[in-house]
């Protein structure tokens, strides 16, 4: 069926505190069901054995064990071969403990991508790292459960479409992704299949559907600013 599936709860080393520090760590895997024409793994890399590209899907579940006040929250990346992809990242696992009985001690991170054009022989990995300094022993960050990573063969036979953007249609501020109306992205098509229509140059933030049916469609929009308590949103229309 062209997938694999794992799951763990550690980090490499064994250790379980997800939210260990500045340092990129990489996740460890336990189990996992993969199709081994198109896959193999091990503790740490899951492999592939056809060349092409591949949909990954990351869930990350994270629970506080402490009740301090204080905000913390874990980024995850993906690499291949090492090297970390430009597909964005997730770092959507907020947590904070209070003392008057509202604390958010449950949060999770979750990224979907297309990894373009990988080879024979190449490894995916996902590492994980703390993005606040409220860190260590004193904020442990642990799966819940267990955290995975599904992944999945896209032939070329499947019509996909699969972009990035780093600008909106503001024609003032277009990199600033916190405006105050409401603006569309700008998109730079890496893999366009029969199916879609669509212009880095004209219009690039319409992404035409040429036939009726059902699409799945993810959209990962990492944000970053000085802004303190900024809550942008979004809508696919």
């Amino acid at each position: 069926d062209r997938t694999a599936w794992l799951n763990g709860s550690t980090l490499w080393d064994d250790t379980t505190n997800i939210n260990h520090g500045s340092t990129l760590k990489l996740l460890k895997w336990t189990n996992g069901i993969v199709d081994s024409d198109y896959f193999t793994y091990n503790s740490t890399q899951l492999n592939v054995t056809q060349a092409g590209d591949y949909f990954i899907a990351l869930t990350l579940p994270m629970q506080r064990t402490d009740s301090a006040n204080e905000r913390a929250a874990v980024e995850a990346q993906v690499f291949v071969n090492d090297v970390k992809q430009d597909v964005g990242v997730t770092r959507c696992s907020y947590t904070r403990g209070t003392t008057t009985g509202t604390d958010q001690l449950h949060s999770s991170d979750h990224l979907y991508a297309l990894l373009e054009d990988l080879s024979v022989n190449d490894y995916i990995t996902i590492k994980v790292k703390s993005t606040t300094e409220n860190t260590g022993a004193l904020y442990p960050m642990t799966a819940e459960n267990m955290f995975s990573l599904y992944a999945e063969y896209i032939p070329d036979t499947e019509a996909v479409f699969t972009g990035q953007a780093t600008q909106t249609t503001d024609p003032l501020t277009p990199t600033n992704l916190n405006p105050q109306s409401t603006y569309k992205l700008k998109w730079v098509e890496s893999r366009k299949d029969t199916g879609y229509t669509h212009d880095d140059a004209s219009n690039p933030e319409n992404i035409i559907l040429n036939n009726p049916g059902y699409y799945f469609v993810t959209v990962n929009i990492p944000l970053g600013g000085t802004v303190i308590r900024s809550n942008s949103w979004g809508n696919i229309t």
